[in-house]
C-alpha cells in the first residue's frame, strides 16, 4: 500500500472522488487501478483510505498517468501509519480486535459509495 501526498479539497470531501496526477505523487512506479492507498492531506495532516478507480495514460507522457481515486473514510494517524506498515512492533501495539478495524473503514467506504449509486442499482448490488 502507497501513501500518497496530496492536497484533498473540500469538494474531492464531498464527492468522494478526486483526480491526483502521477507526477505530483512522487512515487516511484505507477498505481494500478483498483489498488488501496492512504492518502495524507499536508495541509490539514489529514488521512483517508483511497482506491485507484481510473487510470488515464496521457499521450504525450505515457509514464505520467493520472489517477482517479475514490475517497474512502477518514483514518486517524496511527490506523493510517499500521495501513502502511510504518509503526514498529504494531503487532504488539494493537490487538486482534482492532486489526478488523480496518475492515470496518473498508466497509464504511463500500457503503458510502454504494449511497452514491441510483437506488435501482443499490437494490441489484443487495
Amino acid at each position: 500500500m502507497e501513501l500518497v501526498e496530496t492536497a484533498v479539497p473540500e469538494l474531492s470531501r464531498r464527492s468522494r472522488s478526486m483526480l491526483v496526477r502521477h507526477r505530483a505523487t512522487g512515487l516511484p512506479r505507477r498505481l494500478e487501478a483498483g489498488e488501496e492507498v492512504v492518502l495524507r492531506d499536508p495541509a490539514t495532516g489529514d488521512h483517508w483510505t483511497g482506491t485507484v478507480v481510473d487510470v488515464h495514460l496521457v499521450r504525450e507522457e505515457p509514464d505520467q498517468p493520472d489517477y482517479r481515486v475514490e475517497l474512502g473514510a477518514r483514518l486517524p494517524e496511527e490506523h493510517a501509519l499500521a495501513r502502511l506498515g510504518e509503526v514498529t512492533g504494531h503487532e504488539a501495539l494493537f490487538s486482534e480486535e482492532q486489526v478488523d478495524v480496518h475492515d470496518l473503514l473498508n466497509l464504511l467506504g463500500a457503503v458510502r459509495r454504494a449511497e452514491r449509486r441510483p437506488a435501482a442499482s443499490r437494490h441489484s448490488v443487495l
